[in-house]
């Protein structure tokens, strides 16, 4: 059992400015961060869709920023 989104992947997408494209994205982060990852299925179909099919490639373009 892990956070969904962890502490450090936080702060690279606060930090970065491909969040702003995502605002299902912001809108979680600032009202679940510490939501596990096995509690996905609490989450409404809009979020639950973003993180199976879109979070890792935003988190990659946000790492990608910082480079």
């Amino acid at each position: 059992m892990a956070l969904l989104v962890t502490k450090k992947d936080r702060n690279l997408l606060l930090g970065s400015r491909i969040i702003s494209e995502y605002p299902v994205l912001v809108k979680f982060i600032k009202t679940t961060p510490n939501l596990q990852d096995t509690e996905l299925h609490l989450l409404d179909e809009e979020t639950k869709r973003f993180f199976k099919n879109i979070y890792r490639k935003v988190l990659n373009q946000a790492s990608k920023e910082w480079v």
